[in-house]
């Protein structure tokens, strides 16, 4: 039953089920069963409101699905569901809303709404278990330190016993103005075992850890061979060079190669396991993997979308294992066009596991251990994918550059070595097949009118253009002369604009903000591009065992595009629109579980580095301070306060750092500027790096506590920092302060012929025959 059918009977009505089964026609359980889950879909989407028996749609209601996603003293704020606008709504009526009820608001005028009714109230609270200073055990819970709550734990289930810094999942038994009452229900980390920190930035996100005893069941039974029934159907590319190339220390292959020279081009083949062979639809598997919507990727830690036996096992290309496979096959011109794609059932033998070290070693002519015939094909691949790299580029993909970390831990889970991860040609390479490939399926989804879910990136909102307008202005104001046109801003024009700029420091600063000036990529069915890579049509084919998207795809092809079966158009875009937006959110999820932990691993790797120097640039400027990103990719907070040789405040018309006085070290910073800076406090529980410069640390510093470093950090010891700047700087600097102070003070000579500097008098002033001072 097609969903546009449901809202179309409900339109300008409140009705009951039954009543939406007869105008539809309805004449068995089944159709019933199906218009009920299509209900509780519109429900949770925020289309149709139920209450009393009688539906209907919140629009005509003028109302709004809504969930709290921040909570303060005297308000909360909510984002509509499902197009994520911000409400704030204040007042009493606050008190009793938490962190992820779900709640249907009404706007009573243009900026007042009140919440009506609850979809879904929170039950449970995850926090850590502690103490306060009267010995009460308390629950302390992310989002909730600026709501004016105390959580106490005033139960627990029998057996369970919570220790200081476990983190725990607690009932709610009752709340008030300025508590809450809960349950402890169960020990999600324990404080002592080894990974607590990262554990606990995953769960408190949300996202599941454990698979279900169901998923791991099916998990278990699933053979860990290739049968010959599996491969009815299915063309056979055992006998063709097919390798995988990943990172070093990767686990799960969902990708693998192929290449031929021919006639004046290439046959390039792509791949990919097929995963949704063995993770049937609706089965406990596919729940899970929904769920998680996505692997993360955290420290030396992987907490993968499937369990090992796949991800690692029966789906992943390991080398020398028969695989069931989709094979993507593509020809590549001179130009590094792409023509007659075409998408199969398959299975391979990889014949190498490679990986990107080797084979940019071997693109830079150094020995590689590899045979011949793989540096052979290798050679072949470079030639392919520079043409297709060169094709993107005419078309204007752009080049933008960010950073990723990558930490090298001990068995305690400490940090002891930390890269930055840059993209050299093996990686290039196959990021271009990649791409090709997946803009190959959208195509053929497309071609034969089978809804597709896009990887999408919309232009850069205009809001952000705006401001990025402002800030190249303020850095630079000739540079803007040549900011393309508002309505002519492509992929292509911001490129040329980067490649325009020579100054590396000023490159480096339009590189940051255009990158934060950015749409974020997310899944729709809409057609609408992908701005960054200047594509047409673009989804996610090939990386099934990792992201959730991908596997709706795999589906789209195999039961649409290969199987020819039948489908409603609308609905089945309708399904694309809703699993596109939840798995956007889970991506998003995956995004901020990822950074965190980053952050946290980059705190522990500098926790034992107070004091040590680093030599990086400024990334951001902001009106306490500027964040510094060191050479080795970590990134950390320095204050003004915290800078020696000058008092340094932000100039926001400029934006630039300048310094009070003229002369000294360093008078003026801007974003993109090289600096030196050392360590001076780290905190693993915040979250924090801060800065200082190595001046100003051997000066103030150096030898102390760490009580009293702290406390320098918070006050900046300006008194004394003061004095260090009028000592090093010329006498000309304070020609100002010294004209201000003789304007102040006379000279006077006592009646012991001694001159001394006194305060002027201020003239006496006669009124009405008095006189005043």
């Amino acid at each position: 039953m097609d969903e546009s059918k449901i809202i179309s009977a409900i339109k300008g009505r409140e009705i009951s089920k039954d009543e939406i089964y007869r105008i539809l026609s309805v004449q068995n359980n089944a159709e019933k069963k199906e218009i009920d889950d299509k209900i509780n879909i519109l429900i949770e989407g925020g289309i149709i409101y139920s209450h009393l028996g009688k539906l209907s749609l919140l629009k005509d209601r003028g109302m709004y699905l809504a969930k709290v996603v921040s909570k303060y003293n005297n308000y909360v704020l909510f984002s509509t569901v499902p197009d994520k606008e911000e409400i704030k709504i204040s007042g009493k009526e606050c008190d009793s809303y938490l962190i992820g009820d779900l709640l249907y608001l009404k706007a009573f005028s243009s900026t007042i709404y009140h919440a009506v009714d609850y979809l879904r109230q929170v039950t449970t609270l995850k926090g850590t278990y502690s103490y306060n200073r009267n010995g009460k055990a308390v629950l302390m819970v992310k989002g909730f330190t600026n709501c004016g709550k105390n959580i106490y734990v005033t139960d627990v289930e029998e057996g369970l016993h919570p220790e200081l810094g476990d983190y725990i999942l607690c009932d709610i038994l009752s709340i008030t103005k300025t508590l809450i009452q809960v349950k402890a229900k169960e020990i999600l980390v324990k404080k002592d075992d080894v990974g607590y920190d990262i554990s606990k930035i995953i769960i408190s996100n949300d996202a599941p850890i454990i698979f279900s005893k169901e998923a791991i069941k099916e998990a278990e039974k699933i053979e860990d061979k290739i049968t010959s029934e599996d491969k009815e159907g299915r063309t056979d590319y055992t006998g063709e060079l097919v390798f995988t190339i990943d990172g070093d220390d990767s686990k799960d292959f969902d990708d693998a190669v192929s290449i031929k020279r021919e006639l004046n081009g290439y046959l390039l083949r792509v791949h990919i396991a097929d995963v949704t062979h063995y993770m049937r639809n609706n089965t406990a598997l596919d729940k899970d993997a929904y769920e998680r919507g996505t692997s993360l990727y955290v420290a030396d830690r992987v907490v993968p979308m499937l369990p090992f036996e796949l991800s690692d096992g029966i789906c992943s290309l390991n080398p020398g294992k028969e695989r069931l496979t989709l094979t993507c096959t593509m020809i590549i011109d001179a130009k590094g066009n792409i023509f007659s794609p075409k998408v199969e059932r398959s299975f391979i033998i990889s014949k190498g596991r490679l990986t990107y070290n080797k084979v940019n070693a071997l693109f830079r002519g150094e020995e590689c251990d590899y045979p011949e015939e793989i540096k052979k094909s290798l050679l072949i691949m470079k030639e392919a994918s520079t043409l297709i790299r060169k094709r993107r580029e005419r078309q204007g993909a752009m080049s933008l550059q960010s950073v990723e970390l990558k930490f090298k831990v001990d068995e305690n889970g400490i940090p002891y070595q930390v890269d930055k991860q840059i993209s050299k040609e093996a990686e290039k390479m196959i990021e271009d097949f990649m791409i090709a490939c997946n803009c190959s399926v959208a195509k053929l989804l497309k071609e034969n009118d089978i809804p597709v879910l896009y990887r999408v990136h919309d232009n850069p909102p205009s809001d952000k253009i705006i401001a990025f307008k402002d800030f190249i202005r303020k850095i630079d104001p000739q540079l803007r002369n040549s900011f393309p046109k508002s309505d002519n801003i492509t992929a292509s024009s911001l490129n040329e604009f980067l490649n325009k700029i020579t100054d590396d420091n000023l490159k480096y600063a339009i590189n940051t903000m255009m990158l934060r000036a950015m749409a974020k990529a997310r899944y729709s069915p809409e057609e609408i591009g992908h701005f960054g890579l200047a594509e047409e049509e673009y989804c996610h084919f090939t990386s099934p065992i990792r992201r959730y998207p991908d596997d709706i795809i795999h589906r789209l092809v195999k039961r649409y595009l290969l199987d020819k079966n039948n489908f409603s158009f609308s609905q089945l875009k309708n399904e694309l629109k809703r699993v596109g937006e939840y798995l956007t959110d889970c991506e998003i999820r995956g995004d901020v579980i990822e950074r965190t932990v980053d952050d946290l691993e980059s705190c522990k790797y500098l926790q034992d580095k107070i004091g040590q120097v680093y030599h990086g640039r400024i990334s951001s400027l902001q009106l306490r301070g500027m964040f510094v990103q060191t050479d080795i990719g970590i990134e950390g907070f320095l204050m003004y306060h915290c800078m020696h040789g000058n008092i340094y405040k932000l100039d926001e018309k400029k934006m630039q750092v300048k310094g009070k006085y003229e002369g000294g070290d360093h008078p003026v910073y801007h974003l993109g500027d090289e600096i030196d800076v050392c360590v001076i406090n780290v905190d693993s529980e915040k979250i924090l790096i801060d800065f200082s410069t190595p001046e100003f640390y051997k000066k103030h510093l150096e030898g102390k506590s760490d009580r009293q470093i702290k406390q320098i950090i918070k006050d900046g010891s300006r008194n004394e920092r003061r004095a260090d700047v009028r000592s090093t700087l010329p006498r000309k600097t304070f020609k100002r302060e010294k004209e201000k102070k003789e304007s102040l003070y006379e000279i006077v000579t006592d009646r012991y012929g001694f001159s001394k500097e006194v305060k002027k008098k201020r003239p006496t002033i006669k009124r009405k025959g008095r006189s005043s001072r």
